[in-house]
């Protein structure tokens, strides 16, 4: 285990220099989220390794504010990244508007579990 007094005081937390929150350009549903996109994009940013041997940036990462089947309006949240490299904002920033689909009809949310393995 790590230092679980983080989880009590996550201020101690390393802080990221850029803080960038993603809204919606439009009105509708949430159809859908390429969670891969995001975990590479999340990886881009230095919140994982895409080697073995790479540095982790624990300031960085992404906040997802809406699901599949959420209905949003214009200017709502999608995304906040947090980052500590400009061009790297920018680059994400693309990559996560691409990962997300959006419907004008309502979408079914996804279920919370599938089934239980006994």
């Amino acid at each position: 285990g790590g230092d679980r007094s983080l989880i009590e005081n996550p201020a101690r937390l390393p802080q990221a220099s850029i803080v960038r929150e993603i809204n919606s350009d439009q009105a509708g549903f949430i159809r859908s989220i390429n969670a891969l996109e995001v975990g590479l994009t999340s990886v881009d940013l230095g919140a994982g390794r895409a080697q073995k041997d790479d540095p982790i940036d624990y300031a960085v990462g992404i906040i997802l504010h809406v699901k599949v089947g959420q209905a949003i309006e214009r200017g709502q949240p999608l995304f906040t990244i947090h980052a500590n490299d400009q061009a790297k904002v920018l680059a994400a920033e693309e990559r996560l508007r691409n990962a997300i689909q959006f419907s004008v009809e309502p979408v079914k949310p996804l279920p919370l579990f599938y089934g239980v393995v006994s």
